[in-house]
Order: structure tokens, then sequence, then C-alpha cells
């Protein structure tokens, strides 16, 4: 396979204060660009692997969004079908490949995402709560909403047909009651490695 070097970009991931030099990646005769973000398959991705440029265009994509909520309010268009515009265009933005960047978001990433749907059901209701809006609209606040998605991939990935499967140690079987019972144990020596989307979503599935 020949690679295309204008369509290729070179990325260093290092996580240190200073990080190494190293001779130029080429292609053939041409050196590839270097860069600090990229995108690739609708995910921003960063060089010290935080997802606060990903957060941050999920944030403005569905903020222009929220201007077709508030056409259609001012419309005429009833609760129903303002909810369920908000769900298929606005919140399926938030949540996209969500598993991949959940348990690496930072409380300034969440309190930023969850703003958006604030703002949208401040247009549905404009007199009510955020608590009671999300009453009776029957919809769980976006943090909930990731964390039941990321529990369904765990359970998903546990089962052993699953493509995923041979990412995850060999469950602890034995006969004693204790809480490790039938668990996954990963080693786990950093934090990065915790907010891995794996190992974030079992642990929460486990806990």
């Amino acid at each position: 396979m020949i690679l295309n070097p204008k369509r290729c970009k070179e990325m260093r991931l290092f996580f240190g204060k200073m990080p190494p030099t190293f001779p130029p990646l080429k292609q053939g005769n041409s050196v590839l660009e270097t860069k600090e973000t990229f995108k690739c398959l609708g995910l921003v991705i960063d060089n010290k692997l935080k997802w606060d440029n990903h957060v941050d265009e999920l944030i403005k994509k569905a903020s222009q969004r929220l201007h077709i909520l508030r056409v259609l309010c001012r419309f005429g268009a009833g609760v129903d079908e303002l909810k369920q515009i908000y769900i298929s265009l606005v919140r399926s933005t938030l949540e996209y490949a969500c598993v991949v960047w959940q348990g690496g978001l930072t409380e300034k990433n969440k309190l930023g995402i969850e703003r958006i749907q604030k703002r949208a059901l401040r247009i549905i209701y404009p007199s009510l709560s955020y608590e009671k809006s999300l009453s009776l609209l029957n919809l769980d606040t976006l943090e909930t909403r990731r964390q039941k998605i990321c529990t369904r991939f765990a359970a998903d990935i546990v089962k052993p047909d699953h493509k995923l499967h041979y990412h995850i140690p060999p469950i602890s079987r034995h006969g004693y009651q204790t809480r490790n019972k039938n668990r996954v144990n990963f080693k786990l020596r950093t934090e990065r490695k915790k907010s891995s989307p794996i190992v974030y979503s079992i642990r929460l599935l486990q806990a």
C-alpha cells in the first residue's frame, strides 16, 4: 500500500515537560506535517490525549444546532416535537463516540456539555428549572446518560465473543464470597490508564 504524504500527519505523544527531539518523519521524499491536534473519525485528538479541544468543538457544533429549536419554538412546535428534534440533532452530537472520551473529561468539560442541555430545555420550558424540565421530559442528565452508555459498552465487551474482549484481563473466579468475586482486575499505575475507555467502562460496570 502506498501512502499519500499530503493526507498523512505525524503526531508525537509525550506526557513529560521536555519532549525529546526526533528527526522529521518522511514518506518518500516528503516530510510529514507534525500536528498537536488532529481530527480523526469525528474525534479531535491531541498529543496529550486530553479532550478539551474535542469538547470545545462539540459544544460549538451543538450550540449552533440550538438555533433550530428556537426557530421551531417561535413557529409553534409542540413540546414532543421539540424534544425529538433536540434528541436527534443536539444530544446525538454531544454523545458521539462518548465511550472513547467520557473517562477523560474534566469537571469543566462536563459542566460545559451539560450547559448545552440546560439551554435546550430552557427553550422548551422557559419558566421551569432544569430539574423540573428533566422530569417532565423524562430525560437524564447528560453525565448520567454517558455513564449508562459506557456501562452498556462494558457489558458487551466482557462477553467472550466480542471483538474487543481480548483487551480484557482474565476474570478472577473463585468460590469465596468476596467483593472481588468474578471481577475483571486491571493493573492501574496511572490516572491516564484509569480513564482509558475500556478500563473506565468496566470499572463503572463493576462499581
